[in-house]
């Protein structure tokens, strides 16, 4: 077992016994929507959502330069335990729009919650990853209301250890010229994590990858502008998050 699947497991068992927990087992999945959500800045979030409306609600934030598809095992298992659940690519990442500013901030990623939060009208749990942990600490404790009844964070903490805020920011500043094909990128990923078992098919990490005009691949998302040190239209990157 790899460590992010020991944390997702450490995550869901921490899900299960809050007080936010569902008992209704809504039996298997029949069907997931792609729906798409409005910043206050007018980008377009693309999500997965699945569950009845009715139920409990969960919100799964990825963590930065992933996409909603590291919490797709995790969101089906949800909505067969009876919970409406919205999982969405981040602005930068996935499907979801880029920047024209290079805003990747707490405050727009928090904002941008926040937008996706206004379309449930049920109590809603947040369950972060990394940067989306940050992400959803930052916007429940700027929240003036009742933003959240429960908040799970995965692989971050309060105050994330120096070492290991520079260990990212070497792999992500690292490969400035990109990947020649999908087994270097294997490689660079392999050699980041040496105690992850290296998977057999490297198939699935294409979903953070882009092929670039040139025919490398790069990081998707806000993990390619940090690797070249700014945005697609060539704005300077704003970030304030190290995870």
């Amino acid at each position: 077992m790899n460590d992010t699947s020991i944390q997702k497991r450490a995550a869901w068992a921490a899900f299960q016994n809050c007080k936010f927990a569902s008992n209704d087992y809504a039996g298997p999945v029949t069907q997931i929507f792609s729906q798409q959500f409005r910043t206050l800045d007018g980008l377009t979030l693309v999500g997965d959502v699945g569950g009845s409306p009715n139920a409990q609600a969960v919100i799964l934030l990825h963590g930065g330069g992933q996409t909603r598809h590291s919490w797709a095992e995790a969101m089906r298992r949800l909505i067969e335990r009876g919970y409406f659940v919205v999982n969405y690519d981040a602005r930068g990442h996935g499907d979801s729009e880029w920047s024209a500013e290079g805003d990747y901030s707490l405050n727009a990623l928090a904002s941008d919650l926040r937008a996706v939060r206004s379309t449930i009208a049920r109590p809603v749990a947040l369950v972060g990853a990394s940067m989306g942990g940050m992400t959803s600490f930052y916007a429940l404790g700027c929240a003036d209301h009742r933003f959240a009844d429960a908040l799970v964070m995965v692989d971050i903490a309060l105050r994330p250890a120096a070492a290991g805020v520079e260990k990212i920011r070497r792999f992500m500043t690292g490969h400035t010229a990109g990947f020649a094909n999908l087994g270097e990128a294997s490689d660079a990923v392999a050699a980041y994590n040496r105690d992850r078992p290296r998977p057999s098919d490297p198939s699935g990490l294409m979903k953070n990858l882009r092929l670039r005009e040139d025919g490398r691949l790069t990081g998707i998302g806000t993990l390619a502008c940090w690797i070249n040190g700014q945005s697609p239209n060539r704005q300077p990157l704003r970030t304030n998050w190290s995870a």
